[in-house]
């Protein structure tokens, strides 16, 4: 079985990315100029098969930018969400909360996504390969239960299943009747 492992990173990267759509990694819709930390982060993304998320959406720029300097006229997009090649579809938005109250030069950065989880085959027992196993054996030669199948008259079918009661059980449930 093949456990599919998907990656979500979302970090201050202090990377620029620049302006324009580089290969399937960065999307057209982002801020600023590029950097050598920008630079690094599109190798980083096409060597790990990662995508830059919050370049492929496009917003007004007051919710692309995601510092502000000290200034309050500086804003850059340095903040990024990377997501698997695989899973791209599965992004259905990516954008800043400007304004947020979070006591951070940063503005909050929020991502919608939607991943589908495939059911995977499991392996099932049926009746008879757990009635002829060992284990099932001695469980119902130790505990000493006995075992009916019925149909109700709706059609469904019912397991009636009778546990011995040992004196020292009845003995106890006695006591508890006196309360």
């Amino acid at each position: 079985m093949q456990i599919t492992r998907s990656k979500i990173i979302q970090d201050d990267f202090n990377a620029k990315v620049g302006k324009g759509r580089r290969d399937d990694i960065i999307g057209e819709y982002r801020l600023g100029e590029n950097n050598e930390r920008g630079d690094r982060l599109f190798e980083w993304a096409k060597m790990n098969e990662m995508i830059i998320g919050n370049t492929w959406f496009e917003h007004h720029p007051r919710r692309l930018w995601t510092w502000l300097s000290n200034d309050d006229e500086t804003k850059n997009q340095i903040d990024y969400i990377l997501i698997d090649k695989r899973f791209r579809n599965g992004m259905i938005n990516i954008k800043t909360l400007p304004r947020a109250d979070c006591n951070s030069d940063h503005n909050l950065l929020m991502s919608k996504i939607k991943i589908k989880l495939k059911s995977t085959s499991k392996a099932y027992m049926t009746q008879e390969s757990v009635q002829s196993s060992p284990a099932y054996t001695a469980c119902r030669n130790e505990l000493g239960f006995s075992r009916e199948k019925a149909t109700s008259p709706t059609g469904i079918h019912l397991l009636r299943i009778s546990l011995p009661v040992y004196p020292a059980a009845q003995q106890e449930t006695s006591n508890y009747n006196q309360f």
